[in-house]
């Protein structure tokens, strides 16, 4: 004899697996229709769901995402242990090329989490555990992600989120931001030289999404060892790596 069922716990987990699916996040009547569920529950279910963390909802497009919880659980079960096992070797290697740490990360509404690091070999380089967490609007990583974007996409998240003078080095006129969102979208990487962290500098690429969530890369050294030839010649081989990771997506 089957016990309770719990009808609202089946409903909430159907919605999660349909926005898992979604590519691109949905709005709430696209789910209401698709799952066949009315307007006033699934906007119930989302509701609850956003409260617990479980969805994100774009201030944007209004569209619905997966959210931070799920990411934190994913991490601590083992769910990005595929793409992990796969990648590692991956930026093991481009670490190895360049001389200075490497990482990967997804980005939520809490801001970007690692899931894959590879840290250089010298007694100084900067490294840090999966799990940890960078601010959302944190130097090159924030760049590279909303560079992705329209500029009035990017300044809706821009405004929410706000330009934090982290240093004296920080960006925090909306324009000039703009103007160093245009430069990513140029050039294909973001740079951050001591804006996050005074004396630190910091290469960011934008690799598309993983679960539904914005999957980055990036390198980070002191800036005293990255001259704009070191730059260049880092951002080669990200490249080639990049496209390599972008293969084990698909």
């Amino acid at each position: 004899m089957l016990g309770y069922q719990a009808p609202a716990v089946q409903k909430a987990f159907l919605l999660l697996n349909t926005v898992a699916e979604a590519k691109d996040g949905m709005r709430l009547t696209d789910i209401s229709r698709g799952l066949g569920f009315s307007k006033g529950t699934t906007h119930g279910l989302i509701q609850a769901l956003l409260k617990v963390g479980a969805l994100y909802q774009s201030p944007f497009q209004k569209k619905v995402f997966l959210g931070a919880s799920f990411v934190n659980l994913a991490i601590k079960s083992g769910h990005y242990n595929a793409i992990t096992n796969q990648a590692q070797p991956l930026i093991d290697a481009l670490c190895t090329a360049i001389g200075h740490s490497v990482f990967l990360g997804v980005l939520n509404e809490s801001g970007i989490t690692v899931i894959a690091t590879a840290r250089a070999s010298n007694s100084l380089a900067i490294s840090s555990s999966p799990g940890s967490k960078v601010p959302f609007m944190a130097g090159a990583v924030s760049k590279a992600y909303l560079a992705s974007l329209s500029n009035q996409e990017a300044l809706d998240i821009i405004r929410e989120k706000g330009l934090t003078p982290y240093t004296h080095l920080s960006i925090v006129e909306e324009g000039e931001y703009l103007e160093a969102l245009n430069s990513v979208r140029l050039h294909g990487y973001a740079v951050d030289d001591g804006e996050y962290i005074a004396g630190v500098k910091s290469i960011a690429m934008n690799l598309d999404r993983f679960r539904n969530l914005p999957l980055l890369m990036w390198v980070v050294g002191f800036s005293s060892v990255m001259p704009r030839e070191k730059t260049i010649e880092i951002v080669n081989h990200m490249h080639l790596i990049a496209k390599k990771v972008k293969t084990i997506l698909n």
